[in-house]
């Protein structure tokens, strides 16, 4: 049980790991959570992705514990299968995402499972997954399969709850769902799935609050930090 700082998609904005660092030094935080979709956002070059994935590696290096997963936009690159955003020089940052980063599709600690996009009963269905007995085998079987199978909407890569109607399984009753990938205005809580992407813009055009948040993996409460540091953020990304 721990209490978890969520860093949601920051698609090339390297201010977010200040905001991350600030929000460690400030507060009782055990680990961070990297949600996903470091990588692409509307109208941007290569030194970009240089400065951004530097600043990655400070933060990880720093911060060891962090836990990093896999977006949608990362694995774009390794299965060939352009999206929005994508530009030549991201290929190579998406390689080395995953050999220096490790990510995983999902992370399990006490009553709350992190992934990017949410897991649900279809994609249980549809993966032979119905049968793990308990959600800690879950995880441990969503972490093993390789990325061409979460290449589908309703996987942890792709899925929109918000809006497509998905089906909570019923072996995560009594679990909460923290994930990004949907940009909203802000973090919201809704049949047991945080929505986090408050960070992401709209061809350009912020659309959230931008904030982070710290869970408590074992009260399944949460709390919106702030800081003085969100108007430095708004102002000079």
């Amino acid at each position: 049980m721990a209490r978890v700082l969520v860093i949601p998609d920051t698609h090339l904005k390297p201010k977010m790991f200040d905001l991350a660092d600030k929000i460690t030094r400030e507060n009782e935080v055990d680990y961070a959570v990297q949600l996903g979709d470091n990588l692409d956002d509307f109208y941007c070059y290569d030194d970009q992705y240089r400065n951004h994935n530097a600043r990655m590696l400070a933060f990880y290096h720093k911060h060891l514990n962090t836990i990093w997963l896999w977006g949608n936009h990362e694995a774009s690159y390794i299965l060939d299968r352009p999206v929005t955003g994508n530009i030549r020089a991201g290929k190579e940052y998406a390689h080395l995402y995953r050999e220096n980063f490790s990510p995983k599709f999902a992370h399990l600690d006490g009553r709350v499972i992190f992934s990017y996009a949410g897991i649900f009963q279809e994609f249980i269905n549809e993966n032979d997954l119905a049968d793990c007995g308990t959600v800690e085998k879950l995880v441990e079987k969503i972490n093993g399969p390789d990325l061409s199978a979460f290449w589908r909407g309703d996987s942890p890569l792709w899925a929109r709850s918000q809006y497509d109607g998905l089906t909570l399984p019923n072996i995560l009753n009594g679990y909460s769902q923290v994930v990004g990938h949907t940009p909203m205005r802000d973090v919201v809580e809704k049949n047991s799935i945080v929505s986090t992407d408050v960070f992401s813009t709209n061809w350009g055009e912020k659309v959230g609050t931008e904030w982070m948040m710290i869970i408590d993996t074992e009260k399944l409460s949460f709390e919106a930090v702030r800081l003085d540091f969100r108007k430095e953020f708004s102002e000079g990304r």
